[in-house]
């Protein structure tokens, strides 16, 4: 995979289901991260009005289960406010929605998930991507998995998710 075949595509039209991307091969993860840290603006660099978070980067736990994955995207996003602290009691459904409600409102456009593979081991695997499958269909982020081989044949097992997202194999 190299940045300028991940430019051509990030600047064709997009479709419905064109906010999904899956990279999978060694340091394919890397490059898609560099290029979207590259390509949008950090938040230092933002006017005031525009304050937001462009690329969020979330290191996937190696919990599998739907409520880790919903809590590391919390935890990266409240990371350095000292104030906020997310109740791990908290029922799925609140966490779905402090996701999306802090996706918005920090203007995300991108969401990262590093070593997405991780949360697909073990029983978890289908609650996780049920849970991928919520937010992805009520937030407008873009969404880029990156992980090994494995996630390819995880991803694959789900029907709906594997037509969400298109596949950048790394070389």
């Amino acid at each position: 995979m190299e940045a300028a075949e991940l430019e051509a595509f990030w600047k064709m039209p997009k479709g419905n289901f064109d906010r999904g991307l899956i990279f999978c091969g060694q340091n394919s993860g890397k490059v898609a991260e560099e290029f979207f840290l590259s390509t949008f603006p950090s938040e230092d660099e933002l006017e005031d009005d525009d304050r937001g978070v462009p690329v969020l980067l979330v290191q996937c736990p190696e919990k599998s289960s739907a409520k880790a994955l919903l809590l590391a995207v919390l935890e990266t996003i409240l990371r350095d406010d000292l104030y906020l602290v997310v109740p791990k009691s908290a029922r799925l459904c609140d966490l779905e929605k402090f996701v999306l409600h802090y996706l918005e409102v920090l203007k995300v456009e991108v969401l990262i998930f590093k070593d997405f593979d991780r949360l697909l081991s073990g029983r978890g695997q289908k609650e996780v991507l049920n849970a991928l499958k919520s937010l992805y269909n009520q937030s407008r982020t873009a969404f880029i998995l990156t992980g090994s081989e494995d996630l390819k044949w995880a991803v694959e097992s789900d029907e709906q998710i594997s037509r969400r997202f298109r596949w950048m194999l790394g070389r």
